[in-house]
């Protein structure tokens, strides 16, 4: 997990910085709260010193605390997240999602390819870069 809001995606654009901050707290609790570990890379005296050694050539480094998860972390803690939604929300895995069902700008909604029907209180869509272009599609409808 990248812990920063000074690099990568467009989320600070959006949110600002102070929210996405916080919502970057957020997540990165939960993932410790799953079992993520507690040591962090990118940080520290060593950094601090290429960070001062890169300032002397005119270059800028902007140090990044990462939580390092690697294989034999991620499979536990996203374990360990599945078995706590699992009672908890009804997962619908790889079903093509086709219209929102909005009903006075709220999603109540999903029906997919195959016609089946999720109506809801809440929705997680996940249709990956595959299925941006869809879903910014659907937005502008509703």
């Amino acid at each position: 997990l990248t812990l920063s809001s000074q690099v990568g995606g467009r989320l600070k654009s959006y949110l600002g910085e102070d929210n996405t901050e916080t919502l970057i707290k957020y997540v990165d609790d939960i993932y410790l709260k799953f079992g993520a570990p507690n040591k962090l890379y990118g940080i520290g005296d060593e950094v601090d010193e290429i960070k001062r050694k890169a300032s002397l050539v005119e270059l800028h480094l902007i140090p990044v605390p990462v939580r390092h998860l690697g294989t034999e972390h991620c499979c536990s803690v996203l374990k360990a997240m599945r078995d706590y939604l699992i009672p908890r929300l009804e997962f619908k895995l790889e079903a093509m999602a086709s219209t929102l069902i909005v009903d006075n700008g709220q999603v109540k909604g999903v029906e997919t390819e195959a016609g089946e029907r999720f109506d809801c209180r809440y929705l997680v869509l996940a249709p990956g870069r595959e299925g941006a272009d869809w879903l910014s599609t659907e937005e502008t409808k509703n």
